[in-house]
Parts: C-alpha cells; structure tokens; sequence
C-alpha cells in the first residue's frame, strides 16, 4: 500500500483554500484555521497532515478512533476512591 506524504499536496491546499489562490492569502488563511504554517522558499504554505489532524480533528474526516468517547463509568469509579480515600475532588 502506498503512503500519502507527511504533507498536504500543492493540490490538496489549493482544493482546501479555494477560492484563494494566492501564496501569501493561502498561508493567512490556512493561520487563520489555527494551523501552524511553514513557508516553503517559492512563497507556497507547507502543511504536516498530522497538523491538520491536530486542529481539525481526525472525527472530521471519518476516522474518529473507537476510544474516542469519554469513560463516564471509569469516571466515576476515580471519583468514588478519591472520596474513599479522604482526598477531595
């Protein structure tokens, strides 16, 4: 199985920003999501997937890991010891 590169394509940060087009109105709007952006020298932004995982989250695009979802009843149980043991929550 072939690997997607660690970054976004050219294509792929066009197909995001799009109307936009240009280089410097690209990276303020990709900065502007939260996303940390890195310059590459021809002015164009240089993008990590997990970067844009990281802000975006990765439920966004369908693949939201089965843990996910918080533990209430773990939660629960931490609390009850704590009580137990004479520490306050």
């Amino acid at each position: 199985m072939i690997q997607p590169p660690p970054y976004l394509t050219d294509s792929e940060v066009l197909a995001m920003c799009e109307p936009l087009k240009q280089p410097a109105a690209l990276c303020r709007y990709l900065m502007g999501l939260g996303l940390k952006v890195v310059t590459k020298p021809n002015g164009r932004p240089l993008l990590l997937r997990t970067e844009l995982d990281r802000v975006l989250g990765a439920s966004r695009f369908g693949q939201s890991p089965a843990h996910a979802a918080p533990n209430a009843e773990a939660l629960r149980a931490h609390l009850k010891a704590r009580r137990n043991n004479g520490t306050k929550a």
